[in-house]
């Protein structure tokens, strides 16, 4: 049996959840890293479901800023049903390259949305989820605080709902 070339995908948003990722999507990464991408910030100017999710993560080049988060190693079967899932669509694919611990370099595909409005907050029900996957996969301390601190919008009461 032939095994797919691994590609790196890195994931900044919902997807550094393992039950969004793993349980939810069921896509199961052979490798998972954190990873740091230098030249951006992180921003929630995605278009959600307003109300309910009005916005989600994704990235905009900004000099001197760092977008923390996991590179997964997938195959490329495993990205094109990612790519489904992620809004046929939605976002755009973007070549990176992340730094790794221990200094370490990888060339790694990741999303951008293909269409962003300004104005809105992520739910925190989704920042939940963020949070929850940058601590399992040990981001920084100074990340973990930021997202947080991440003001948020939509309906309180899925937060509830999520725990």
């Amino acid at each position: 049996m032939t095994r797919s070339p691994q590609l790196w995908y890195f994931a900044y948003g919902a997807n550094m959840d393992h039950a969004t990722l793993v349980e939810r999507r069921r896509i199961e990464p052979t490798e998972a890293l954190p990873a740091a991408l230098e030249g951006y910030e992180l921003v929630f100017n995605q278009r959600g479901i307003p109300w309910l999710e009005p916005s989600f993560a994704n990235l905009k080049v900004a000099q001197g800023e760092v977008v923390h988060g996991v590179v997964y190693g997938l195959s490329a079967a495993q990205l094109e049903v990612l790519d489904g899932l992620e809004g046929g669509g939605a976002y755009d694919h973007l070549d990176v390259t992340l730094r790794v611990a221990g200094g370490g370099a990888l060339l790694a595909k990741t999303y951008v949305a293909a269409e962003t409005v300004e104005g809105c907050l992520p739910s925190r029900r989704y920042m939940g989820l963020l949070v929850r996957g940058a601590r399992a996969h040990g981001l920084p301390e100074r990340w973990l605080a930021r997202l947080e601190s991440q003001s948020t919008g939509g309906l309180r009461w899925l937060a509830v709902l999520s725990r």
